[in-house]
Protein backbone atom coordinates (compact mmCIF):
# COMPACT_ATOMS: atom_id res chain seq x y z
CA UNK A 1 0.00 0.00 0.00
CA UNK A 2 1.30 3.53 -1.06
CA UNK A 3 1.84 5.90 2.11
CA UNK A 4 -0.69 8.36 0.45
CA UNK A 5 -3.74 5.72 0.32
CA UNK A 6 -2.98 4.94 4.38
CA UNK A 7 -2.53 8.59 5.10
CA UNK A 8 -6.23 9.20 3.49
CA UNK A 9 -7.66 6.30 4.85
CA UNK A 10 -6.35 7.39 8.45
CA UNK A 11 -7.25 10.42 7.51
CA UNK A 12 -10.84 9.18 6.47
CA UNK A 13 -11.32 6.77 9.78
CA UNK A 14 -10.39 10.24 12.11
CA UNK A 15 -13.40 12.31 10.28
CA UNK A 16 -15.55 9.92 11.25
CA UNK A 17 -14.98 9.39 14.95
CA UNK A 18 -14.59 13.20 14.95
CA UNK A 19 -18.39 12.58 12.99
CA UNK A 20 -19.62 10.36 15.27
CA UNK A 21 -18.50 12.07 18.46
CA UNK A 22 -20.60 15.28 17.17
CA UNK A 23 -23.32 13.56 16.47
CA UNK A 24 -23.26 11.82 20.48
CA UNK A 25 -22.81 15.67 21.60
CA UNK A 26 -25.77 16.46 19.39
CA UNK A 27 -27.58 13.84 21.15
CA UNK A 28 -26.72 14.53 24.90
CA UNK A 29 -27.70 18.41 24.63
CA UNK A 30 -30.68 17.49 22.75
CA UNK A 31 -31.61 15.26 25.83
CA UNK A 32 -30.25 18.04 28.46
CA UNK A 33 -32.52 21.06 26.53
CA UNK A 34 -35.45 18.63 26.28
CA UNK A 35 -34.71 18.36 30.34
CA UNK A 36 -34.52 22.01 30.67
CA UNK A 37 -37.74 22.67 28.67
CA UNK A 38 -39.81 19.93 31.05
CA UNK A 39 -38.07 22.35 34.37
CA UNK A 40 -39.03 25.83 32.92
CA UNK A 41 -42.80 24.45 31.84
CA UNK A 42 -43.23 23.04 35.43
CA UNK A 43 -41.74 26.08 36.66
CA UNK A 44 -43.74 28.35 34.46
CA UNK A 45 -46.67 26.07 35.84
CA UNK A 46 -46.32 27.00 39.79
CA UNK A 47 -45.73 30.61 38.90
CA UNK A 48 -48.45 30.58 37.53
CA UNK A 49 -50.87 29.45 39.66
CA UNK A 50 -49.54 30.93 43.30
CA UNK A 51 -49.46 34.22 41.60
CA UNK A 52 -53.38 33.61 40.61
CA UNK A 53 -53.44 32.61 44.30
CA UNK A 54 -51.80 35.65 45.64
CA UNK A 55 -53.80 37.80 42.85
CA UNK A 56 -57.38 36.53 44.23
CA UNK A 57 -56.29 36.45 47.98
CA UNK A 58 -55.73 40.27 47.52
CA UNK A 59 -58.74 40.39 45.58
CA UNK A 60 -60.86 39.31 48.44
CA UNK A 61 -58.83 41.29 51.28
CA UNK A 62 -59.63 44.52 48.95
CA UNK A 63 -63.20 44.27 48.03
CA UNK A 64 -65.98 44.19 49.49
CA UNK A 65 -69.76 42.18 48.69
CA UNK A 66 -71.35 45.40 48.37
CA UNK A 67 -68.99 46.10 45.50
CA UNK A 68 -69.84 42.92 44.05
CA UNK A 69 -73.32 43.51 43.86
CA UNK A 70 -72.67 46.96 42.31
CA UNK A 71 -70.31 45.31 39.66
CA UNK A 72 -73.01 43.25 38.73
CA UNK A 73 -74.89 46.25 37.79
CA UNK A 74 -72.38 48.04 35.96
CA UNK A 75 -68.91 49.97 36.17
CA UNK A 76 -71.60 53.19 36.47
CA UNK A 77 -72.25 51.96 39.99
CA UNK A 78 -68.57 52.13 40.95
CA UNK A 79 -66.34 54.52 42.31
CA UNK A 80 -62.71 55.63 41.06
CA UNK A 81 -60.89 53.97 43.90
CA UNK A 82 -62.94 51.16 43.10
CA UNK A 83 -62.67 50.78 39.37
CA UNK A 84 -59.08 51.04 39.57
CA UNK A 85 -59.16 48.33 42.01
CA UNK A 86 -61.31 46.30 39.76
CA UNK A 87 -58.71 47.07 36.40
CA UNK A 88 -55.95 46.54 38.49
CA UNK A 89 -56.94 43.00 39.23
CA UNK A 90 -58.47 42.35 35.63
CA UNK A 91 -54.91 43.15 34.33
CA UNK A 92 -52.74 40.92 36.41
CA UNK A 93 -54.92 38.20 35.58
CA UNK A 94 -55.30 38.83 32.39
CA UNK A 95 -51.10 39.06 32.18
CA UNK A 96 -51.06 35.65 33.15
CA UNK A 97 -53.64 34.16 31.08
CA UNK A 98 -52.20 35.34 27.93
CA UNK A 99 -48.85 34.47 29.47
CA UNK A 100 -50.46 31.34 29.60
CA UNK A 101 -52.02 31.02 26.55
CA UNK A 102 -48.62 32.83 24.57
CA UNK A 103 -46.86 29.66 26.06
CA UNK A 104 -49.61 27.37 24.51
CA UNK A 105 -50.29 26.23 27.94
CA UNK A 106 -53.16 23.14 28.08
CA UNK A 107 -52.29 23.40 24.35
CA UNK A 108 -54.98 26.69 24.34
CA UNK A 109 -58.13 24.98 25.47
CA UNK A 110 -61.26 26.70 24.84
CA UNK A 111 -62.46 25.01 27.68
CA UNK A 112 -59.60 25.68 29.83
CA UNK A 113 -58.84 29.22 28.67
CA UNK A 114 -63.06 30.49 28.70
CA UNK A 115 -63.23 28.49 32.17
CA UNK A 116 -60.74 30.69 33.43
CA UNK A 117 -61.64 34.37 31.47
CA UNK A 118 -64.96 33.40 33.59
CA UNK A 119 -63.43 32.59 37.08
CA UNK A 120 -60.60 34.98 37.13
CA UNK A 121 -61.35 37.82 34.99
CA UNK A 122 -65.05 37.65 36.89
CA UNK A 123 -67.07 38.36 33.54
CA UNK A 124 -69.97 37.31 34.63
CA UNK A 125 -70.36 40.87 36.28
CA UNK A 126 -71.14 43.43 34.17
CA UNK A 127 -68.54 45.89 35.82
CA UNK A 128 -65.54 43.11 34.49
CA UNK A 129 -66.92 42.94 31.34
CA UNK A 130 -67.23 46.61 30.57
CA UNK A 131 -63.54 47.35 31.12
CA UNK A 132 -62.47 43.90 29.57
CA UNK A 133 -63.60 45.34 26.37
CA UNK A 134 -61.05 47.78 26.25
CA UNK A 135 -58.43 44.81 26.31
CA UNK A 136 -60.16 43.18 22.76
CA UNK A 137 -59.26 46.61 20.25
CA UNK A 138 -59.18 44.65 17.31
CA UNK A 139 -55.56 46.52 16.46
CA UNK A 140 -53.94 45.80 19.38
CA UNK A 141 -50.91 43.65 18.70
CA UNK A 142 -49.80 42.24 22.17
CA UNK A 143 -53.13 40.22 22.25
CA UNK A 144 -52.91 37.45 20.20
CA UNK A 145 -56.38 36.74 17.74
CA UNK A 146 -57.42 33.40 19.24
CA UNK A 147 -56.89 34.82 22.70
CA UNK A 148 -59.11 37.72 22.15
CA UNK A 149 -61.85 35.62 19.77
CA UNK A 150 -62.54 33.29 22.76
CA UNK A 151 -62.65 35.87 25.50
CA UNK A 152 -65.27 37.48 23.00
CA UNK A 153 -67.04 34.01 22.87
CA UNK A 154 -67.53 34.33 26.62
CA UNK A 155 -68.96 37.02 26.97
CA UNK A 156 -71.30 37.01 24.53
CA UNK A 157 -72.08 33.70 26.05
CA UNK A 158 -73.17 35.54 29.26
CA UNK A 159 -74.38 38.26 27.72
CA UNK A 160 -77.00 36.36 25.39
CA UNK A 161 -77.60 34.39 29.15
CA UNK A 162 -77.96 37.47 30.96
CA UNK A 163 -80.93 38.69 27.89
CA UNK A 164 -82.75 35.54 28.21
CA UNK A 165 -83.33 35.33 31.88
CA UNK A 166 -83.90 39.40 31.56
CA UNK A 167 -86.92 38.50 28.92
CA UNK A 168 -87.97 35.64 31.21
CA UNK A 169 -88.72 38.16 34.03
Amino acid sequence: MDLLVVAQLITGVATLVVALVLIWQMFLQRKTLEIAHKDADLTMSFLSVNTKSIQKNWWWENSSNDLINRMDKGIKYLDEKEIRLLQNHIDNMNLILHAEYRLGKFDRSPYFFKRQFRQNLMLDLKASRDLINNLLDPTNPIVETGYSEMMKEVIEEIEDKKNKLDKKL
